[in-house]
């Protein structure tokens, strides 16, 4: 039941620093590496940050900017900087996902189909899609062929 409590206090509380102190240097750090061997280091939890740590991790990024900022303003071609990892932020590296070349072309045409349909609705009048233009053009021409041999 008191291990409840103690867990839930902050990192730099009284009581955790004491127990981390307790453990010794080489205890902590067996313990440390315990867990990164046994934990995907993607899933890992970074544990609670405190409120101290939180703001620190928003200072670092904003000098990450400042510096990507300094560097391109001067035309270099710096690196646009990655936000510190924070517990319970899933990085946008990863949370991203690129489209393939299928869903570009398919994203596409279903732009082309939507202004298409802006297009008919402002003018009244109906819009060919570039196969139906080609078979339109054909029929044209058959018609002209024929026409020429019969008349």
């Amino acid at each position: 039941m008191l291990q409840s409590f103690v867990d839930r206090l902050p990192p730099e509380s009284a009581t955790r620093t004491a127990a981390r102190d307790a453990l010794g240097a080489k205890a902590l750090a067996e313990l440390i590496e315990a867990q990164r061997e046994h934990l995907d280091p993607d899933t890992r939890p970074l544990g609670p940050w405190s409120h101290s740590e939180m703001l620190l991790a928003a200072i670092h990024d904003q000098l990450q900017m400042v510096v990507y900022a300094a560097y391109h303003s001067q035309g270099g071609k710096p690196k646009f900087p990655e936000p510190m990892a924070r517990p319970g932020v899933v990085p946008k590296s990863h949370a991203t996902r690129r489209m393939t070349a299928e869903q570009m072309q398919e994203l596409q045409q279903e732009r082309d189909a939507h202004r298409r349909r802006q297009a008919e609705s402002a003018t009244g009048t109906k819009q060919l899609t570039p196969e139906e233009a080609a078979a339109l053009s054909e029929r044209i021409q058959a018609a002209k062929l024929a026409k020429s041999i019969g008349g």
